[in-house]
């Protein structure tokens, strides 16, 4: 197996571990699956969304997890719990990038529902 179909498997692996964190993922992650396939994603911008999906999966509370509206209204904190965790590894400019990633698929699921058409 190439290191492109390991690559594919361990995301695979990952979505499907970040999907059992709630509702509000899962969600997520199925619209960007589907904007993905229609072309409206760039399969790098979805896996640049998908990344930071998966970095902040491991710091939300199961509130932030079930509801889309407290998921957005805690952003700021849940941002600050994901800096906090990892500092050692990422730097604050990078977290911008994965806070300006997480609200793009927020605001397009919020103008789009749950079909990226």
């Amino acid at each position: 197996m190439g290191q492109a179909a390991v690559a594919r498997e361990r995301a695979g692996k990952q979505e499907a571990e970040m999907g059992q964190n709630g509702k509000v993922l899962t969600e997520f992650l199925e619209f960007i699956g589907a904007a993905e396939r229609m072309g409206n994603y760039p399969t790098n911008t979805a896996g640049g969304i998908k990344a930071a999906l998966r970095m902040v999966s491991s710091v939300l509370t199961d509130e932030e997890a079930e509801s889309l509206d407290t998921f957005k209204s805690h952003l700021e904190a849940i941002f600050q719990r994901v800096f906090n965790k990892n500092k050692s590894r990422i730097s604050a400019p990078s977290l911008k990038v994965y806070n300006a990633r997480i609200n793009t698929v927020l605001s397009d699921y919020e103008l789009y529902g749950r079909s990226p058409q």
